[in-house]
């Protein structure tokens, strides 16, 4: 045989190679659908086309291999095959594109149930969400409208009486005018005259006594802190009784009274809007925080009237140069009556001024935590973050996360494409 009968042959051999190698792709294809049994018979009989296909494309080769001493009919017999193999490609083709079909339908099936899941679970939460916020709106009206009236009449009830006598005061003053009387920590005659063996001279031990009893008197006045006290107790209890009642606050802590506003102050964020001072928490703390007591509110007033009991001042009364014992005890005597004379009638004066005191910060109070602006957001903000705590109607309603969907993004978009899908593998006859 010539060298161009030769070649001519091998090309022809050589011809269906591509065809070939693209069936036995399309069969590994197969293989793996064949393997899913969600696509029955259909797929073991393309593979078996398949290996049909390549084992007559083999079996032409191998005889035109041995016969290869006419070209004609080598020719002849190899484009016959060759339109015997277009055609039952063609056929396998179709089938793959058909199974390949299948499985996208099934994803696309599957993809669906899921976000009809999702949705369901959404219009769910949605709904939900929906009845929580309404029912919060309606329970956070309630409270912010009992809790305005109840701390405006309270309010109205204090300014009515801020030009009265504060009773817990005045009956505490009394009884510390009795103590004073009772015990007045001035010496007998025999201590002066023993003391005085000590000092040598009347003059010194005067002005001991003086300072001693000016400070034992001092003492007795510091416990109209109690009477004081009492009085701003009593507010910051009923302002307390308003907030648990009204303001459904009370399971929020266990503690009561003044501490019971201390420790919600503690709860609230320093910003409950961002970038703005909480004057929800500023008005608590100021009214937790606040002290009436005798050093603070009366001690400056009152310290002018022990000045009788102060050595070396213009009101303190003289020994005269013959001075004795007994004149340095009527001297005390007298000096210490006085004071607490002027302690009286000052302390008299001022009994309505635990009243005027009480309603300023109780109305600063008011000012802040209702009046001023973005407050009622403020409450809000706070409210809404501890409602399951104060209402029983939200306890129920647990916070249930959403469920994931299981398939990504791009399934989901695969399963919204239009049914005719590009295949992965797409065989054209024109490649031959």
């Amino acid at each position: 045989m010539d060298t161009n009968e030769s070649g001519s042959i091998a090309s022809i051999i050589e011809k269906p190679l591509p065809l070939a190698r693209k069936i036995v792709d399309v069969e590994a294809e197969l293989k793996f659908l064949d393997a899913d049994s969600r696509f029955g018979d259909n797929s073991k009989s393309c593979q078996h086309l398949a290996h049909d296909i390549a084992n007559t494309n083999i079996s032409v080769v191998e005889c035109v291999t041995a016969n290869c001493a006419n070209t004609q009919e080598a020719h002849k017999v190899l484009e016959q095959v060759l339109d015997d193999l277009k055609a039952k490609m063609t056929d396998l083709d179709e089938k793959y594109a058909f199974l390949r079909q299948q499985q996208l339908n099934l994803l696309q099936n599957q993809v669906k149930d899921e976000l009809e899941k999702v949705n369901k679970a959404l219009d769910l939460a949605t709904h939900d969400d929906i009845h929580e916020l309404a029912l919060f709106e309606v329970k956070f009206k309630e409270l912010w409208l009992a809790v305005t009236k109840s701390l405006e009449e309270l309010l109205t009830e204090l300014r009515q009486k801020r030009e009265a006598v504060d009773m817990d005061f005045k009956k505490q003053v009394e009884a510390v005018l009795q103590t004073c009387r009772s015990d007045t920590g001035i010496p007998s005659i025999q201590e002066i005259k023993q003391r005085f063996r000590l000092e040598k001279s009347y003059e010194t031990i005067y002005e001991k006594y003086l300072n001693e009893i000016r400070t034992h008197l001092s003492k007795h006045l510091s416990s109209l802190d109690i009477g004081l006290e009492r009085s701003l107790n009593k507010v910051k209890s009923q302002v307390t009784q308003i907030l648990m009642d009204k303001g459904h606050l009370e399971k929020l802590t266990p503690a009561k009274g003044g501490e019971f506003i201390e420790a919600i102050t503690k709860q609230i964020p320093d910003e409950l809007i961002p970038g703005i001072p909480s004057q929800l928490k500023y008005g608590l703390q100021t009214l937790a925080n606040f002290k009436l007591s005798y050093r603070g509110f009366l001690q400056y007033r009152i310290r002018k009237c022990l000045d009788g009991l102060t050595p070396n001042q213009p009101a303190t009364l003289k020994l005269s140069r013959s001075s004795s014992a007994e004149q340095v005890l009527l001297n005390l005597k007298i000096a210490y009556a006085e004071a607490v004379s002027k302690c009286e009638k000052a302390l008299k004066q001022l009994l309505c001024e635990p009243s005027q005191v009480i309603y300023a910060i109780v109305e600063e109070f008011v000012d802040c935590i209702l009046r001023a602006r973005d407050v009622e957001s403020e409450w809000r903000i706070f409210l809404q973050d501890v409602r399951r705590q104060i209402w029983q109607e939200f306890q129920h309603l647990a916070d249930t996360p959403l469920p994931k969907p299981s398939l990504s993004g791009n399934a989901h978009k695969e399963a919204t494409k239009d049914d005719h899908t590009q295949l992965p593998y797409e065989v054209s006859t024109h490649d031959f």
